[in-house]
């Protein structure tokens, strides 16, 4: 009777398996996603907040072909088989006034149509400035002063 309740018990829990499995790659991949998310935010952040990359009016970035990485971090032609590719899309917008951008970035792998998404809005500021010696003060670190590009 022992070896019988057994063999159930050992049945039952092998049954779960696909589940457990199911449920830990999408944890995985959700958590990956907003790694990648978070590292795309702070990067478009960190471009908008130097007052030297002046930026031009709205939407001056939208990535119309949305680039892929994937969970090893490779790119495409040297990917690792079965590494998870996810497609990040990001768009920049100015939505109030002209020292104020809306960075939002959506995040998408296989098996989901919605992925992690999220929105910012960042300010250009002075402390973010890249500062050098030999030059006067308010300029840019390569001794000229902001010019009209775009840092995108």
């Amino acid at each position: 009777m022992a070896l019988f309740m057994l063999t159930i018990g050992v049945l039952a829990m092998l049954s779960m398996l696909p589940q457990g499995w199911s449920s830990a790659t999408s944890s995985d991949n959700r958590s990956r996603a907003s790694q990648i998310l978070q590292a795309e935010l702070q990067n478009a952040e960190s471009l908008i907040m130097n007052p030297c990359n002046l930026l031009p009016a709205t939407p001056f970035f939208t990535n119309p072909n949305p680039k892929t990485i994937y969970a090893s971090g490779n790119t495409a032609p040297i990917a690792n088989s079965g590494d998870v590719p996810f497609t990040v899309t990001t768009q920049v917008t100015q939505p109030v006034s002209a020292s104020q951008w809306q960075v939002t970035t959506t995040v998408i792998w296989p098996g989901t149509t919605t992925g992690v998404s999220a929105t910012v809005t960042v300010m250009q500021q002075e402390d973010y400035r890249y500062w050098a010696t030999a030059v006067p003060p308010n300029s840019c670190a390569n001794g000229s002063f902001p010019v009209n590009q775009s840092a995108f």
